[in-house]
């Protein structure tokens, strides 16, 4: 696609037919790589709900917070 642009800018004629070959083949490569990239987020992102359930897991370890008391009013 990039040689049709050049001949293009320089001022000369191009087939439409080259640039629709062009961009079709474009658009199958990018086909090619997406699921293998989807798949790479997929394993880098942990789950909501693991994150979920690793958050009320941790929460239940902690002691519960003591509530302060005003019982030192005069």
């Amino acid at each position: 696609m990039g040689e049709l642009e050049a001949r293009a800018k320089a001022g000369e004629q191009i087939s439409l037919y080259d640039v629709a070959e062009a961009a079709k083949a474009e658009a199958q490569k990018p086909k090619q790589t997406r699921p293998a990239s989807k798949t790479a987020q997929r394993q880098k992102k942990p789950s909501i709900r693991a994150q979920l359930k690793a958050a009320k897991e941790e929460q239940a370890k902690k002691p519960p917070a003591r509530e302060k008391s005003k019982e030192l009013e005069v």
